[in-house]
């Protein structure tokens, strides 16, 4: 039986895909297989296990280096990670505030002094 795609789910992964030729990709460059089975996303795509916690659906962007940066929510917080490329892992999650809705602020660059942050939601 399909369950469908609601917009809860567990686990947070991330995956490139190249639309040029249906390739996907993990952050590393590793290709994956298509359809990707869940065993596969967890050993190559994974970047939050959440447990029993469901989460909403998450916000990706790319700096302007081409960093991702991922939010995403649950019922007990709002998460942020961002890849870092020199140690080549995720760092997070970051804990951010809700101002007043269910969809997180991402930040996406903080590195100008004396400049407010740039932020997506």
């Amino acid at each position: 039986e399909n369950p469908g795609h609601g917009h809860f789910h567990y686990n947070g992964y991330y995956m490139e895909l190249d639309t040029r030729d249906g390739t996907w990709r993990n952050i590393h460059g590793k290709k994956l297989s298509s359809p990707v089975t869940k065993e596969e996303a967890d050993e190559h795509a994974l970047v939050y296990n959440s447990g029993d916690s469901q989460l909403d659906i998450g916000t990706c962007v790319l700096d302007p280096s081409g960093t991702p940066h991922i939010s995403w929510n649950n019922h007990s917080f709002n998460g942020y990670w961002k890849w870092q490329p020199a140690q080549r892992r995720w760092l997070g999650p970051t804990k951010l505030p809700t101002p007043g809705s269910n969809f997180a602020f991402l930040p996406i660059s903080n590195e100008l002094e004396g400049h407010t942050p740039q932020a997506i939601w």
